[in-house]
């Protein structure tokens, strides 16, 4: 290693020596700053990576951990929302009111066993159907309809309607509305006040 004092530089030689006969020796001097100069590169470059090798092994299982957790979590939630969503099911299935959930198309995505016996088709074949094509009586009264009416207005309606088979209906119509105020869908949840109308 040397340093030259006027530029402050240093420089790295390899000096090797070699005895020769008659007490000769033969000295090999070479000059190895560019090989050193690229030597501490290739160091560098390697502790660098080996650096960020470790850095990011630490941030992987990190977010590992913060994934596991909140997969947990998630499943968690679904558990509890399959659990509640049992119950309700049970609940609704067991009031005597028809109740239907119709996107904005009017056509069903849910529906109550109640409904399901007032239209004679089962629930699961019920969804995607348009309102009209199982409920006869709304072909005819489609602009007094509630569930129309809630749905273009954005608030809930009553109304009352008479079906094919000469029963009457008070049908309540409420619009299910997001965050941003846009209707998703009506619920409509349908009684039989037929009794009721022939004591009047």
């Amino acid at each position: 290693e040397y340093t030259d004092k006027n530029t402050g530089k240093t420089r790295f030689f390899s000096v090797s020596c070699s005895f020769l006969p008659r007490n000769l020796v033969m000295v090999c001097i070479e000059d190895i700053t560019e090989k050193r100069i690229a030597q501490e590169l290739l160091q560098r470059a390697h502790d660098e990576l080996e650096a960020e090798v470790v850095r990011r092994t630490k941030e992987l299982k990190r977010q590992d951990r913060l994934l596991k957790k909140e997969t947990k979590e998630r499943d968690r939630i679904e558990r509890e929302l399959a659990a509640t969503t049992g119950e309700l099911r049970v609940i609704l299935d067991n009031v005597s009111e028809s109740i239907v959930y119709f996107d904005t198309d009017l056509r069903i995505q849910w529906a109550n066993r109640a409904a399901a016996e007032l239209t004679g088709v089962p629930e699961g074949k019920m969804i995607g159907k348009e309102c009209h094509k199982l409920f006869k009586e709304r072909k005819a009264v489609r602009d007094a309809c509630p569930v129309t009416a809630a749905l273009s207005g954005k608030k809930e309606c009553v109304g009352e309607i008479e079906s094919s088979d000469g029963r009457k209906w008070r049908v309540k119509a409420v619009p299910v509305i997001d965050d941003a105020g846009k209707v998703d869908g009506v619920i409509e949840i349908r009684s039989d006040i037929t009794a009721d109308r022939h004591k009047e």
